[in-house]
């Protein structure tokens, strides 16, 4: 018994302990601000990638579709502006999930035609 309590209580903690040292993302590395800009270069390199193919007529013309998904990639970055409300970038969560979804469904459906 004594064995089992100290197991159920030594697991967790070595659990806490490793989750602080491996558990660095690159958006808590480079802090609020930094991983805002990352969001807004990694969206922009998105389209201007898929326009750069289309234009070197490495994927077709109809994978432009994708560019519908810009809208909810607007809503994305703008939900975290700066000054946005906690709420908002808690909703911005829910518009990143919607951004590749509607991004990646064109995208495919644009390169299989």
């Amino acid at each position: 018994m004594l064995a089992a309590t100290l197991f159920f209580y030594a697991v967790p903690r070595r659990a806490d302990m490793f989750a602080a040292i491996f558990r660095r993302t690159l958006a808590i590395v480079l802090g609020r601000a930094g991983a805002v800009h990352l969001l807004s270069v990694i969206l922009t390199l998105a389209y201007l990638s898929m326009i750069s193919l289309i234009a070197f007529h490495i994927v077709p013309w109809t994978a432009g579709a994708a560019l519908l998904a810009l809208p909810p990639s607007i809503r994305l970055r703008w939900c975290f502006r700066h000054g946005a409300e906690r709420m908002d970038e808690i909703i911005g969560m829910k518009w990143a999930a919607w951004h590749h979804w509607v991004f990646g469904l064109l995208f495919v459906f644009g390169i299989s035609l």
